[in-house]
């Protein structure tokens, strides 16, 4: 019996930056990742962050309450790369 490692990610869909210390910023979570990179745009289509790391979050100052796009590319522990969409709500 073969057992790999596989990669698991949490993405959460809404975030509240108001410094009470629960959901203050947003960041996926997960295991077996080699490479990250993750941007974020607005309404527009307009680039507004960019990470390339799991422990660098978007805290969303500037911004206010509204919906934005993600898209995370990754590596996993196999070397498989990966591209996925999504949105998540900032609320105020």
């Amino acid at each position: 019996v073969i057992i790999e490692e596989n990669y698991v990610i949490f993405i959460p869909n809404s975030f509240t930056p108001n410094g009470d210390g629960l959901n203050d910023s947003f960041i996926a979570t997960g295991g077996g990742i080699k490479e990250f990179k993750m941007e974020i745009y607005n309404r527009w289509g307009n680039l507004i962050f960019t990470t390339n790391s799991l422990s660098q979050p978007w805290d969303g100052v500037g911004h206010g309450q509204d919906s934005y796009m993600w898209k995370i590319y990754l590596k996993d522990s196999k070397g498989t790369q990966r591209e996925m969409i999504g949105s998540v709500n900032l609320l105020r």
